[in-house]
């Protein structure tokens, strides 16, 4: 691996417990909406103050034993919120961001397609919707 690059794994919480089972999580932006304002022959965005809040979604896979799919399904059908936190850690497990999605709602617990011919692991695919996005100072 070349020297200073980073390889990083993605914690999970709610309300400060680690959810087991995390498999990937959808890439996601923080972005503050635009208005197209005319001037000198072009049109150019301008922020007028309004951020737009991601929904990120994540797969778990599902064992057994495992209480995830329970949870989850709960989250959702009780509509429950947890505050959500996420962290970036490097290979030696040193902390690189920290992100804070304070009231988060489940909006979808869904299972995968089957196919007979390539069998996988149980999965559940999870949209988070989070009231906001506190970026906190890595500990």
């Amino acid at each position: 691996m070349p020297k200073g690059e980073i390889i990083e794994k993605i914690k999970l919480l709610a309300d400060g417990e680690q959810i087991p089972g995390l498999v990937n999580i959808s890439e996601w932006s923080d972005e503050e909406a635009t208005v197209k304002v005319p001037g000198y022959d072009k049109n150019v965005p301008v922020p007028n103050g309004v951020r737009e809040i991601p929904e990120p979604e994540a797969t778990y896979k599902v064992q057994k034993d495992s209480l995830t799919l329970q949870f989850f399904l709960d989250w959702k059908n009780k509509h429950e919120t947890h505050d959500v936190t996420i962290i970036k850690v490097d290979r030696s497990g040193a902390e690189i961001t920290r992100q804070l999605w304070p009231n988060t709602e489940v909006s979808k617990v869904s299972n995968p397609a089957y196919d007979g011919s390539s069998p996988t692991y149980s999965q559940i695919t999870v949209k988070f919707c989070p009231e906001d996005i506190i970026y906190i100072k890595a500990e």
